[in-house]
């Protein structure tokens, strides 16, 4: 009697012990179901679950592979224009109105900086527009420094595709790598030379994330110009130098974003523009120029004829 209790109570134990076993398992299972159900929500509506705001996947991928999904960021970019008159000899040479047309001196620098766990060498690329003709050989980037590496002309040009459109639509495209490693920054400095009219404007986009943005504006020509910046981004703009000379500058406070732009404007101001133009946008400038040491656009200028050792070196972008 007592064996066949025993033993009916280990059958027991056994039975209760494939039950519990089975009840942990579908409750494991149903668990892990529930929670790749609530990974795949978040992921789909990451917006909806945070913010209570729905939109469509479509938008969503686009922000998060744009914005949340880019390892690169730059850092303190700095950006000058220098407006400048053709000379006689050659406006003569390129067959060109001294008048109408002007030089624009470009310089750029920035930190770029890898955010991702990798080495990583971004594809990075500068369109410029261009007139064809003789002028198309002044259109161009002249200069050209990726951390430690300085490119000859004749490497610059290895970096450029033309495409040719109708009218002036025809541009001139850069591409080059920046190799940056996890968590540091790479310094990147360039040189582009545009041609423009005297009353014209230029638009710059910014195709990666960017953190601390200064603007600036120098006429060197004969003219007295009105000039200005348009930021098309929900940055805040700052004017940090006053215009009362022939230049200007300004800071974007706050990150721009992916495709946000920059529009900088400046034309010859046209009888009654004093009415109908607000002094605060106006630029009251006299007609000297600023000296080089106090623009310093001397910088610019002053250059290091060091070569690196692959021989694609150049003289420095001091910027």
């Amino acid at each position: 009697m007592v064996l066949l209790f025993i033993a009916e109570l280990a059958f027991a134990f056994i039975i209760a012990g494939i039950v519990a076993n089975f009840l942990e398992i579908n409750a494991k299972r149903e668990q892990i179901e529930y929670f790749r159900y609530a990974q795949e929500f978040i992921q789909k509506s990451v917006f909806e679950a945070v913010f209570k705001i729905k939109h469509s996947e479509e938008y969503v991928r686009s922000v998060i592979g744009n914005c949340f999904e880019s390892p690169l960021h730059r850092e303190d970019y700095k950006i000058t224009y220098e407006v400048e008159c053709f000379s006689e000899a050659e406006a003569a040479h390129y067959d060109i109105d001294r008048d109408a047309y002007v030089k624009v001196i470009v310089t750029a620098s920035y930190k770029a900086r890898n955010m991702g766990p990798d080495h990583q060498s971004f594809p990075t690329a500068y369109g410029i527009p261009y007139r064809p003709g003789k002028l198309a050989d002044i259109t161009g980037m002249k200069k050209l420094k990726v951390g430690d590496k300085k490119f000859k002309p004749e490497a610059i040009v290895k970096f450029e595709q033309t495409i040719v459109g109708s009218g002036h639509s025809s541009e001139k495209v850069y591409e080059f790598d920046v190799p940056t490693d996890p968590g540091e920054y790479t310094d990147v400095a360039l040189e582009v030379h545009l041609i423009k009219e005297l009353s014209d404007n230029d638009a710059f986009g910014f195709r990666r994330p960017t953190v601390g943005s200064t603007i600036r504006f120098i006429n060197r020509t004969e003219h007295i110009l009105d000039f200005g910046v348009t930021p098309r981004s929900s940055a805040m703009l700052r004017e940090t130098r006053p215009q009362s000379q022939r230049s200007g500058e300004w800071e974007i406070i706050g990150p721009i974003l992916p495709f946000d732009s920059v529009i900088l404007w400046w034309r010859k101001p046209h009888p009654g523009d004093a009415e109908t133009i607000p002094e605060t946008q106006r630029s009251r400038m006299p007609l000297e120029i600023p000296s080089e040491e106090s623009d310093g656009t001397q910088d610019r200028q002053a250059t290091d004829s060091k070569e690196s050792d692959d021989g694609d070196s150049e003289k420095d972008v001091s910027l």
